[in-house]
C-alpha cells in the first residue's frame, strides 16, 4: 500500500500529503486503496474527525468508494463487506451536528447511492435512524387528520419534540437525499418494495411536519424554523412521489394540507420571510406533480380555489418585507415565481377533463386580468 497503512492514521497522513504535495498521491494509488474492503469505512471516520480540508478530502473519497463498491452480488473479497456497511449506516448519526456545507454534501450524496441499494431490504429503518438523534416522536396515535388544520388553529399535539433546529434540519436534508435515492430506483426499476415501504417513512415525516407547523406558529422568530420546514417539505415531496399511487388518501390529505399551507404562509405577516416564500414554491411544485394525472374533482377544485386566492391576494406582508429586507431581490424573485407557478397550475387544472367550475370570485379575477 505504498507506505500508508490502511488505518485512520495512515489515511489521514496520506490525505495530508496529497494536500501538501499535489500529484504525490497518484490516481492509481488511490484506486489501489479504494479496492480495499475497509477503505470506505475508514474514509468516513477520517471525514468525521474534524480535520478541515483533510476531512473534506476523506469525505470525497468516501463518496467515491460508495459509488464504486456499494452494491450486492459481487464476488467474495470485492466491494464493502456487510459488517462495514452496518458500521457506515450507524455512522450517519455522527454526520448530524456538522455544519451544512461541502463536507456535509459529500455524505448526503453518498447516502443517495446507499439508499438505492439498501432501502428497504437492508435498511428499513433508514429515516427513523436518521431522525432519532434530532427528534422525539411519541405514539402513532398522536396525529390524526390534516396537519394544517391544527396549524391554523394554533393547536394540535403532534407527539413530536425537538430542541436543536439545526440538527433537525440536517436530519431532514439527509431524509431528502434518501428520498432521491428511492425515487431514482423506483422510476428506473419499478421497485414494488419501495412502493410498499415508502408510505411508512412518509408517515414518520408527516408527523415531524405537523410538529414543525406548530412550532412555526408559536416561535418568537419563525425564520429559523422556516428552513427546517423547507427541508421537511422537500423530503416529503421526494418520498411521497415515489411511494404513493394516484388517489391514495394519505397522499391526498397531504396535498390538501399544502393548498391550505400556501394560503396561510402568504397571508399571515408572521411568515413574511424569504424562506417561507421558498416553502410556498416547494408546496406548489409538489401539487403540480400530481395535478396532471389527478382525476379527483374535489382536489382539483381545491387547487383551483387556492390558485385564485393566491392570484387575488393583497400581499402587503410580503411586499413590506421586500422593501425592508437586505435580501429583497431574492425574496421578490421567489414571490414572483410563486405567482407564476399558480398561473401554470390553474391553466393545467382548467385543461383537465375533470376541471371544476370557477366561482364568482375567480371569474372576477379573470375579468380583471389578474390570472390570465
Amino acid at each position: 500500500m505504498s507506505g500508508f497503512p490502511m488505518t485512520v492514521e495512515g489515511l489521514t497522513s496520506m490525505f495530508q500529503v496529497s494536500l501538501r504535495e499535489p500529484g504525490r498521491i497518484s490516481p492509481d494509488m488511490i484506486n489501489q486503496y479504494m479496492a480495499h474492503p475497509d477503505y470506505a469505512l475508514l474514509c468516513m471516520r477520517v471525514g468525521l474527525s474534524g480535520l478541515g480540508d483533510v476531512s473534506l478530502q476523506a469525505a470525497v473519497q468516501f463518496k467515491q468508494a460508495v459509488k464504486a463498491h456499494w452494491r450486492y452480488g459481487q464476488p467474495d473479497g470485492v466491494g464493502i463487506p456487510a459488517a462495514n456497511r452496518a458500521l457506515i449506516r450507524q455512522g450517519y448519526r455522527a454526520v448530524l451536528g456538522m455544519q451544512v456545507g461541502a463536507l456535509f454534501r459529500q455524505f448526503t450524496t453518498a447516502l443517495i447511492h446507499i439508499t438505492r441499494h439498501d432501502y428497504p431490504s437492508q435498511w428499513p429503518s433508514l429515516l427513523n435512524d436518521v431522525l432519532s438523534s434530532s427528534v422525539t416522536i411519541g405514539p402513532d396515535t398522536a396525529v390524526t387528520g390534516p396537519a394544517v388544520s391544527s396549524f391554523q388553529a394554533v393547536g394540535g399535539d403532534s407527539g413530536v419534540a425537538f430542541s436543536d433546529v439545526k440538527v433537525l434540519q440536517q436530519a431532514l436534508l439527509l431524509c431528502e437525499a434518501a428520498g432521491r435515492g428511492m425515487s431514482t430506483v423506483r422510476v428506473a426499476q419499478g421497485r414494488r418494495d419501495i412502493l410498499q415501504a415508502a408510505p411508512t417513512s412518509f408517515a414518520l415525516l408527516r408527523r415531524v411536519f405537523t410538529g414543525l407547523l406548530g412550532q412555526c406558529m408559536v416561535a418568537p422568530d419563525p425564520e429559523p424554523i422556516g428552513w427546517v420546514l423547507l427541508a421537511c417539505l422537500k423530503a416529503l415531496k421526494r418520498i411521497g412521489l415515489c411511494g404513493f399511487r394516484d388517489e391514495d388518501p394519505v397522499w391526498m390529505t397531504h396535498l390538501s394540507d399544502l393548498t391550505r399551507l400556501v394560503i396561510t404562509l402568504l397571508t399571515d405577516p408572521r411568515f413574511a420571510h424569504g424562506v417561507y416564500a421558498k416553502c410556498v414554491r416547494t408546496s406548489l411544485s409538489t401539487i403540480r406533480h400530481f395535478v396532471t394525472p389527478c382525476t379527483n374533482p374535489g382536489f382539483l377544485a381545491q387547487v383551483c380555489d387556492m390558485c385564485c386566492k393566491v392570484l387575488l391576494l393583497d400581499t402587503d406582508p410580503m411586499l413590506e418585507y421586500i422593501r425592508l429586507s437586505d435580501s429583497s431581490k431574492g425574496l421578490s424573485v421567489t414571490t414572483s415565481l410563486c405567482i407564476s407557478n399558480c398561473h401554470v397550475l390553474l391553466s393545467e387544472v382548467l385543461d383537465s377533463p375533470k376541471a371544476p367550475v370557477l366561482d364568482s370570485a375567480a371569474v372576477a379575477g379573470l375579468a380583471q386580468g389578474l390570472i390570465l
